[in-house]
């Protein structure tokens, strides 16, 4: 199978997933090939991740008191892409913690190849808003951006739950470790921008 067909066929893994078609999980290629595989997605996000960081200094620009934005220079760029792969790679080293306090071992490689395919759709969704903003359509960006961060942590429980055959409770703390994770790097990410 070549790379376009590799990716086709867990990205429609991922779409099915979503639709909550439990046995979408199974045709993940859950090899430890796949599992290194599957972090190809973190490079073919790079284009939403960047939209996600334009819209947001769009937002901080139009902050009332909000100091000047200088444009985007090679630093901080590169740091952008640094927190970025951090913020992928944090993740699967910190369930490699998780997962013996959950009795779910066996399920780790299989969660984190379902899950990294399935971070796609979520960034995804989560650009849409961005776009509006950019666009200028406010009221749009408003609208779309609370649903769909709702349907993202249901997207990513149902990940949770079916990847680590686990209960809904373990699955919903597992949601949270990744919001976590995720602020943290954001922080790192603020805190390097404003010292480059």
């Amino acid at each position: 199978m070549n790379a376009v067909s590799y990716v086709r066929q867990s990205l429609e893994a991922a779409v099915r997933l979503a639709r909550f078609d439990k046995t979408a999980i199974g045709d993940f290629d859950t090899s430890f090939e796949g599992f290194f595989k599957s972090f190809a997605a973190m490079v073919l996000c790079i284009p939403l991740y960047l939209i996600q960081m334009a819209a947001q200094r769009y937002v901080i620009s139009g902050m009332e008191n909000a100091p000047a934005l200088e444009p985007i220079g090679p630093g901080m760029f590169a740091v952008d892409l640094f927190f970025y792969a951090v913020e992928w790679i944090a993740f699967p080293l910190a369930m490699i913690a998780i997962v013996p306090l959950i009795n779910a071992g066996p399920r780790y490689v299989p969660f984190i190849i379902a899950h990294n395919w399935a971070s796609c759709l979520v960034l995804a969704a989560q650009v849409l808003p961005s776009l509006f903003l950019l666009a200028g359509l406010q009221f749009l960006a408003t609208a779309t951006a609370l649903p769909l961060l709702i349907a993202a942590l249901v997207y990513l429980w149902l990940v949770a739950r079916e990847g680590l055959q686990t209960s809904a409770a373990s699955a919903a703390g597992i949601v949270v470790l990744e919001i976590l994770l995720s602020v943290l790097v954001q922080l790192g990410t603020a805190s390097l921008q404003s010292a480059t």
